[in-house]
């Protein structure tokens, strides 16, 4: 039985470790592209009458950032700060 349980714990965890793997891999794609977003938007601001396009854009990367959060993903405050 402690064999069966130990089994069990152990296959678990190799589990939550290979999800947890998968997701990171996900992760790392995605982050350059709300990178790409965030800048599109911040360029499209400075142009004239560009406000049906940030706000496309916005929506889209307000949807991009609702998905990684669901995902548990969070940002951490980086400008400025030393590397």
């Amino acid at each position: 039985m402690a064999e069966l349980d130990n089994f069990k714990k152990r296959t678990a965890r190799e589990r939550d470790e290979v999800i947890r793997s998968a997701n990171e891999a996900l992760i790392k794609d995605l982050l350059p592209v709300v990178d790409n977003l965030e800048r599109a938007v911040a360029h499209a601001s400075g142009v004239g009458n560009g406000k049906p396009v940030v706000e496309g854009v916005e929506m889209v990367l307000r949807g991009l950032l609702d998905v990684l959060m669901k995902h548990g993903v969070v940002q951490v405050p980086a400008v400025g700060q030393p590397f």
